[in-house]
């Protein structure tokens, strides 16, 4: 089956979107990567502040970043650029400034509707102050931390089978694993790759984990547009949505919600 055979078949199944009680989503963040438009500065941080809201967005922090070189002799460092922090309050969303990216991350993630609307305002932000003129790759990350239900001993019945792989009832090594690390690289469509990591492990209190990541992009160049690189956006949590779905049993997903 093609790529777009095997896609049509993940998104034919209709996965109406619904809100979680129990998400186990550790952490949702967006980036968008644009052309390298030089030093950004504390003035150009401030600026873009403001426009998002200093009493919501009140902390700024600027951090250096070290950029590594291979030469002749070596590699090297050149000179430390300026990134900056803004974040809110009790830093549920953090906002990441560099000289070619602007990225939003949450531990706290409210609902598509809620984070979308945030990072919209940021996209039309960073083009009112920083101005670059061209995207080069938007993109989403889930990463589902998932904590072993009462009542089971084991993750079949929970993650489906082809995604356990080893690690399923029927493998004659599955006894033995106490974690497995694995990742996908997925061609969703012409335009649209996600990496998919995964795998189960145990915490530092010993608890059961099973670990979906999700990074989903669009790797392309185009012309900076605060309403294109938004339905990029949305595209993208419409299809990282369905292969979440894709990745969990049906009773799972009934405990998710």
């Amino acid at each position: 089956m093609s790529t777009s055979g095997v896609w049509s078949a993940i998104a034919s199944q209709p996965q109406p979107h619904e809100r979680l009680d129990h998400s186990p989503l550790a952490l949702v963040a967006a980036q968008v990567h644009f052309e390298d438009v030089g030093d950004v500065s504390r003035q150009d941080a401030r600026a873009l502040q403001n426009v998002l809201g200093r009493q919501a967005w009140p902390e700024i922090q600027g951090q250096q970043l070290l950029v590594g070189v291979i030469g002749p002799t070596g590699i090297g460092q050149q000179p430390p650029r300026l990134a900056w922090q803004i974040a809110q309050p009790d830093r549920t969303k953090v906002v990441s400034l560099n000289p070619d990216s602007v990225a939003m991350e949450t531990g706290s993630y409210a609902g598509w509707q809620d984070y979308s609307q945030n990072l919209t305002k940021l996209i039309a932000a960073v083009a009112d102050v920083i101005a670059p003129t061209q995207v080069r790759r938007v993109g989403l990350r889930y990463v589902n931390q998932i904590t072993l239900p009462d009542g089971h001993e084991t993750w079949d019945g929970l993650i489906p089978d082809h995604v356990l792989g080893l690690a399923a009832k029927d493998s004659p090594v599955a006894q033995a694993i106490w974690a497995t690390e694995q990742r996908v690289a997925l061609k969703v469509d012409d335009e649209i790759q996600c990496i998919f990591r995964h795998g189960l492990f145990s915490d530092t209190e010993g608890s059961k984990k099973y670990l979906l990541d999700y990074d989903i992009y669009r790797e392309s160049q185009r012309g900076f547009d605060v309403t294109e690189i938004s339905q990029t956006a949305n595209a993208l949590h419409e299809r990282v949505w369905l292969l979440f779905r894709a990745t969990v049993t049906e009773d799972l997903f009934k405990y998710f919600s």
